[in-house]
């Protein structure tokens, strides 16, 4: 990845939109800032592979990151999209095992990253961020649970609905190729296009150049 020492795109008060810094008085951000580094990356790049030992935390400043699993086949199952001012690479800076899943960028992002050694000192002089980093974990255990839940109770038009759904709450565009929803979902393309064509046709999803749009809310939530 390329570091860049320029942060002026990046006000370090942006530290105080993610919860675990959000409490820190604007000295102690400052401070923090100083020991963060700027990565200007492309689309399509690899942040790091399932399996890499965990070096950096990172915060998505710009752009959109995707979090996914991979077979060696080359098939791979999404587990999220994290958008600023997200982060992300925790867990293997706490339990010193390798990273658990791989991360790429999807467009052209900016991500600030903070090297384990300074992550981990900052925990030990604030260990009340432990306990929001703990809240965080504990959502995204959650969120899995239900993505478990929903491959295996689930028929594909269901796991096409539920997840639409849960794109369209957290307010992310729904500007997803059928198949990176295939990827999300743990399905084949082809059937992914042809229960969004169905949706279509019945008026529940409308198709566009903005992405999905909603047509009928309740429709969808009957598929669930």
């Amino acid at each position: 990845m390329k570091h860049l020492t320029d942060k002026k795109e990046f006000d370090f008060r942006i530290l105080k939109t993610i919860p675990i810094f959000s409490e820190l008085p604007d000295s102690r951000l400052e401070a923090l800032f100083e020991k963060l580094k700027r990565n200007e990356l492309k689309r399509n790049t690899c942040i790091f592979l399932e399996g890499e030992p965990g070096k950096e935390f990172f915060i998505v400043a710009k752009g959109k990151v995707k979090i996914f699993l991979s077979s060696p086949e080359g098939r791979e199952v999404t587990l999220t999209f994290l958008e600023p001012p997200q982060f992300f690479g925790e867990l293997s800076l706490l339990d010193d095992l390798p990273r658990s899943a791989s991360a790429r960028t999807v467009g052209s992002s900016i991500l600030y990253s903070l090297r384990k050694e300074s992550f981990q000192n900052f925990l030990t002089e604030y260990p009340q961020a432990a306990l929001r980093i703990l809240k965080t974990t504990t959502e995204m255990v959650r969120r899995l649970t239900e993505q478990v839940h929903s491959l295996v109770f689930k028929d594909v038009q269901g796991r096409v609905a539920k997840k639409i759904l849960d794109l369209s709450k957290k307010q992310i565009g729904i500007k997803f190729t059928h198949q990176e929803l295939a990827n999300m979902i743990g399905s084949a393309r082809e059937t992914v296009s042809r229960v969004i064509l169905n949706l279509e046709e019945k008026r529940v999803l409308k198709i566009n150049r903005d992405g999905i749009q909603i047509l009928q809310i309740h429709e969808l939530e009957k598929l669930l």
